[in-house]
This record gives C-alpha cells, structure tokens and sequence, in this order.
C-alpha cells in the first residue's frame, strides 16, 4: 500500500470533479473485490485516462508505464511511490525488451496479492472517438500470471470505456463504463494446447468487450459530423446511461451507413454542415431549435442573484486558472497530453495559489477555523462560478434562438427536419 497514493488521490478526485461539467460512472460495482483484477481501457487522453479510472476505485490500482517516462532519479522514485511500474516497448531499444520479464514477474505478484493493475491494451494513445486494433501483451500478462500460478488465481480482466465528450477544454462530460469482467479459466485447456490461438481468441474477447463500451466513430472522416450529431438529444433530461446509449447507436449507425450506403452519409455530412454552420453563426444549439432548453425569466432573475458570487469565485480563481491554461499551452507538444497537464498541473498551480491565500486571509479570519472555511471557500466559490457560467451560456442559446426572426426560425427548423429524416436515427 502507498500513502502517496492515497494523499494524492483526495485532490485528484475533487479536481476532477471541476474539470469535468459531469462525469457518469456506469457499472462500477462490476469490478471484483477481494480478487485479481486486470484493468483494461481504451487510451484517447494520455496518462489522464488511468487517472479517472482509476480514483473510482475504493482499492488502489497498479500502472504499467512506458519506460520512457522513468529518465530522471526524482520521476522514478515519484512514480515508484504512485503504483506506476516500466512497460519497455520496441521503440526503447530491442536489448531492453528483456527487462519486461521482471516487470511481468511483479504482475504476477501482484495478482497472488489480489491488487488491481491497469493496462491499455491498445498499446498507442490517439486523441480520437475510437478503439484502435487491440496488442496481444494484455492476454500475454494475464496467461503469464495464471500460469505461473496453475491458474488458481482466477484473475478477471474488466474492460472499461473512458469517453469524452470533449478534448482540450474545460468543461466537457466524461463517461466511465465498466463492462463484465472476463475469466481466464474458461480458456486453460486450449492454451495448454494452443498458447498463440488462446492469447489472440482472449484480444478478440477483449476487443468485443470494449467495443460495447466505447464511443466508436467509423473513420477521421465522420469526426466533425459526430461531434455534431451528438449534441441532438431526443428527451428533456438524460441520465448517465442514457447519454452513453444514444451517443453509442448514433456511432453504430453511422458505422452501418459508412458501409452500407456512403453516398448516404455524404449527403447528411452536407446538411449536417449546413444546419450546424446555421446554428454556430446564430449564436445558438439544437436543443434551443427542437425546444428542448427552455429560459424564463426567473433563471434571468436567479442569474443575477448570483452574479455577486459569480465574481468572487472568477476573481479568486482566474489567476490559477489563466496560469494552467498557458502552461499547458506551452508544454504540450502532442495533442493527447493537452488535458492531463492542464488538469493535473491546473491541480498543483491551484493547491500552490491556495497555499499562498493562506497568508492575506490568515489577516482576516478571527482564529484557525475561520481561516479553514476560508480556504475551502475558495475552490467552492470557483465551482460555483462555472456552474453560473454555464448557465449563463445555455441561456444565451435560448435567448439567441428567439431573436431570430420567425423566417430564420423556420428555416432552421426545416434543415434540422430534413436532416433527421435523411439520417433517419431513432435512439
């Protein structure tokens, strides 16, 4: 057990609580406990993608890195004391492949242990809304273990889908789903027989798994039209579960017209992009047109109720917040690592910036306890900042839609029809 992990977590957890607008855990209990588990999820968002999955979990969970990220003494002791463990690849060097061997000999240590290790099976972190073709080293470790243990151990391999609603922004959605866990005992027979059928028969299990889990956009191509269409909901409000069911069948159809009918999808990307451009230079969304967003004057009076608070929270916190933004403006070089530093450096500028209010506002508060509620104050004054901000957005798209003159209503009304009757999309 590390106690650096456990420290870490608390701030990790509640930043990502801000980071995210919501974030939906589906099907948590379904992770064993009291067992060997293998994590296995997909990889768009770097090392931010184990950090999420990993903070809803109550037992703490092991990395395998890339070895690469272990080039100073003060990174390997941090990571070290933070579960992460080096995964050597091809590209560190064919003469280092060898090293994996204690690396696997720990994962099977670990499993007898019945801890918790997270693997991304894909092997490569790409910034998009798909699985990528599975590597065989997940089914590899995962034989390895139960091997070296006469398969006693009944390791369960838990595919999970990590999908973002957005990359590179604050306030996006997140949807962790847990799928069933996979037991490797079902296949002890044919890999005694059959040990290369047995590693690639267990990917492609895994592979089923996670595509019933995770977001699937057919090509590049069809990105920006996703990213659209998704934003059409059909129902007032949406749980969790349902948000991810609808955003999956739209990927699902869409993968059906790609290959069944491409003239098709060339058709609704052209009056997906005439309907979006409309709504993007109105200033407004398609659940402003459908009628699905509703504003009244009450939310205008609660807005301006809460604009005093509004104001605290955003000037307390726009410096930190400004701070991360550039830093990871001006660190990042791959795309994929935008949001983990921004989120997980935003976290350190923050907890660094609140250490430092503790000096002016230990002039204000009367004793210690005073002094605390301040300090705590202030990161729940930010989030009640955002919370305004978003309202303030989603009324806006209200209020633009209504300016509109009722031609302009009309017309976006007729290219939103037309659209859905040629994607022809029931959720």
């Amino acid at each position: 057990m590390s106690l650096l992990y456990d420290v870490v977590k608390i701030p990790v957890y509640l930043t990502h609580a801000v980071y995210f607008k919501k974030v939906h855990v589906l099907n948590l209990e379904k992770v064993p406990v009291n067992k060997p588990v293998m994590l296995l999820p997909n990889h768009p968002n770097a090392f931010l993608d184990a950090v999420v999955v990993s903070i809803q979990l109550h037992q703490q969970v092991n990395f395998l890195v890339r070895s690469d990220v272990f080039n100073t003494p003060l990174k390997k002791w941090l990571l070290a004391r933070l579960n992460n463990y080096p995964i050597y690849r091809i590209q560190e060097g064919t003469e280092n492949l060898k090293k994996n061997e204690e690396t696997f000999r720990l994962c099977s240590e670990l499993f007898r242990q019945n801890k918790t290790i997270l693997i991304f099976p894909e092997g490569i972190c790409i910034r998009e809304k798909r699985l990528r073709k599975l590597k065989k080293g997940a089914a590899r470790i995962a034989f390895g273990s139960e091997e070296q243990s006469d398969f006693s151990l009944d390791l369960q391999l838990v595919p999970v889908g990590v999908n973002y609603s957005e990359f590179g922004k604050i306030g996006g959605e997140l949807v962790l789903n847990f799928g069933d866990p996979i037991s490797i005992i079902s296949y002890k027979e044919q890999y005694a027989i059959e040990k290369a059928k047995a590693i690639n028969d267990l990917t492609s299990k895994i592979e089923e798994a996670m595509l019933n889990l995770v977001i699937n956009v057919p090509t590049p191509d069809e990105d920006a039209l996703f990213n659209d269409l998704e934003t059409i909901r059909f129902t007032k409000e949406e749980s969790g579960s349902e948000k991810f069911n609808r955003k999956k069948k739209l990927s699902d159809h869409l993968h059906i017209l790609k290959k069944n009918q491409p003239d098709l999808i060339q058709e609704v990307k052209e009056l997906a992009d005439s309907y979006f451009s409309a709504l993007r230079k109105h200033d407004t969304k398609d659940e402003a047109v459908s009628g699905l967003k509703s504003w009244s004057v009450l939310d205008d009076l609660g807005l301006l109720l809460m604009s005093p608070l509004f104001l605290l929270g955003a000037a307390l916190n726009i410096i930190p917040l400004k701070l991360a933004w550039k830093l990871s403006n001006k660190a990042v070089s791959k795309e994929e690592f935008f949001d983990s530093v921004n989120m997980i450096g935003g976290m350190f500028i923050f907890l660094f910036y609140y250490l430092l209010m503790l000096i002016p506002l230990s002039f204000i508060a009367a004793n210690v306890y005073q002094l605390v509620l301040l300090i705590f104050s202030l990161p729940l004054a930010g989030r009640i900042a955002l919370e305004w901000w978003y309202r303030l957005k989603a009324g806006r798209s209200v209020k633009a839609f209504r300016s509109m003159s009722a031609e302009e209503k009309e017309e976006l009304k007729k290219k939103r029809a037309l659209l859905m009757n040629k994607l022809n999309f029931v959720p």
